[in-house]
């Protein structure tokens, strides 16, 4: 696996944690928050090719669990 279908991977893996965040409700809403913005910046670096942004990205990502 490349960084691009690492990053794509962690991508999908956070929004599945991300829609089951929604689903609690408020108790949730800081996470999803932390998420959207860890997301963003993911998508951006993705967008940007900038290796090393990927790079940070993924270990962000990663660092969310289920």
């Amino acid at each position: 696996m490349n960084l691009v279908e690492g990053l794509l991977a962690q991508i999908d893996r956070c929004n599945v944690i991300r829609e089951n965040c929604l689903e609690i409700g408020d108790a949730g809403a800081f996470l999803s928050a932390m998420l959207g913005m860890s997301l963003a910046n993911a998508r951006q670096a993705l967008a940007s090719g900038d290796v090393v942004a990927m790079v940070e990205a993924v270990k962000d990502l990663e660092e969310y669990s289920e």
